[in-house]
């Protein structure tokens, strides 16, 4: 994997496993790489924070690349991440998230976020913002989620073809 590999993972677990349920998507986390050993993402446990890729060992992990066309702004995107790191995670805006998605009106209703606290989607969202574009520019970024950032025509699936 290179700087700027967008890293989306599925944890294990029921709470994982209902996550992913409520989001319709095959993963419920993303960080974004910084060397080919170690990313940038936001936990619960760790806020966001700097970390080696071994920690998604034994998970589900695709990695998706930003298109051609969008690659100039991956050192952008790095380089707010990597400001951000230290923030807390915003525990409080995944829950608001969490419920809006089972109730089937995440892009109606404005989650409760906490400023300067990040979720991992929000982090990556935000860092794309910084840098120039959007993943889904019908949504707020502190709505979109891991499965919203692999179904953006922005990025592609490590492996397939840029066209």
């Amino acid at each position: 994997m290179i700087k700027g590999d967008i890293i989306l993972a599925r944890n294990k677990g029921m709470l994982f496993d209902k996550i992913r349920e409520a989001m319709g998507s095959e993963y419920d986390h993303v960080g974004i790489m910084i060397t080919e050993n170690t990313l940038i993402d936001a936990t619960p446990t760790s806020g966001v924070a700097v970390r080696s890729l071994e920690v998604f060992n034994g998970l589900d992990v695709q990695a998706y690349r930003l298109k051609d066309e969008y690659s100039p702004n991956i050192d952008k995107m790095v380089e707010y991440c990597l400001d951000k790191v230290g923030s807390k995670y915003d525990i409080l805006q995944t829950i608001c998230l969490y419920f809006l998605m089972i109730l089937g009106i995440k892009k109606t209703l404005n989650p409760i976020d906490v400023g300067n606290a990040f979720v991992c989607s929000e982090l990556i969202a935000q860092a794309a913002v910084y840098s120039g574009f959007n993943f889904d520019e019908s949504m707020a970024i502190d709505r979109i989620t891991p499965a919203d950032i692999a179904g953006s025509d922005k990025v592609i699936k490590v492996g397939e073809s840029n066209a």
